[in-house]
C-alpha cells in the first residue's frame, strides 16, 4: 500500500479498516443485541491494543535487554490479537458456546504469531534474502533479528500446528480456516466448481 499510494492515505487506512469492522460486524440484523455489543466490545480492546503494539514495533531495537520477551510482547500485540478478534468475533456473532468461541480466538492467535514470523522472515534483510532487495526491517526488533532465520522458520510452524490443532475440533466445517491457516487454497464449492467447468 505504501509503494502504490501517499502517506497520507496509508496513515489513515488502519483507522478506516478498524472503523469498516465496526460496520461490517455491528450491521448484522442476525446476530442478537447482545453479541454485537461483546463484538464491539472485543473491537475496541484490539484497537488499543494495535496502537501499543506499532508504538513496540517502532521503537524496539534488536540490542535491547529482554529482546525475546518484547519481540513476543510486540508480536501478540501487534498482529496475534488482531488475528484472534477475528475468529473469535465471526464465532460470537454466529451464536458459538464459549468453548467454541474459545479454541477458535486461540486459533486465530497462534495463527497470527505465526503470520508475523513469517512476514518478518519474507522482509529480512541479507543475507537471509536477496542483496539486491532493500529490506523494510533493517535496524528492527524482528523474529529473525532474535531468532535467527531457522528459528523463527521452527517457531512460525509450531505455531502453525498449535492453530491446526485448535480447529481439529471443528471437523469439515473449519476447511476454509484450516486451510488459510496451512496455506493452502480452499476448494471451490461445487456450485462454483461446476459454473467454472
Amino acid at each position: 500500500v505504501h509503494v502504490a499510494f501517499p502517506r497520507w492515505a496509508t496513515d489513515m487506512l488502519p483507522a478506516y479498516l478498524l472503523n469498516l469492522a465496526y460496520g461490517v460486524l455491528l450491521d448484522n440484523p442476525l446476530a442478537t443485541e447482545d453479541r454485537r455489543i461483546r463484538v464491539a466490545v472485543l473491537l475496541g480492546r484490539v484497537g488499543r491494543s494495535l496502537a501499543r503494539g506499532q508504538e513496540m514495533d517502532l521503537t524496539s531495537k534488536p540490542a535491547q535487554a529482554g529482546a525475546e520477551a518484547a519481540l513476543l510482547e510486540c508480536c501478540r500485540l501487534k498482529t496475534a490479537h488482531l488475528f484472534a478478534a477475528a475468529t473469535a468475533a465471526g464465532a460470537i456473532l454466529c451464536g458459538a458456546g464459549e468453548a467454541d468461541a474459545e479454541s477458535l480466538e486461540q486459533a486465530g492467535m497462534a495463527f497470527g504469531l505465526a503470520y508475523q514470523f513469517l512476514d518478518d522472515i519474507a522482509d529480512a534483510p541479507p543475507p537471509w534474502r536477496q542483496p539486491a532487495k532493500a529490506s523494510p526491517d533493517a535496524g528492527k526488533l524482528t523474529a529473525v533479528s532474535v531468532f535467527g532465520p531457522q528459528g523463527a522458520q521452527t517457531f512460525a510452524k509450531a505455531h502453525i500446528d498449535d492453530a491446526l490443532s485448535l480447529l481439529s475440533r471443528f471437523g469439515r466445517a473449519a476447511d476454509s480456516l484450516r486451510n488459510l491457516v496451512a496455506g493452502e487454497p480452499s476448494a471451490p464449492s461445487a456450485p462454483a466448481a461446476a459454473a467454472s467447468a
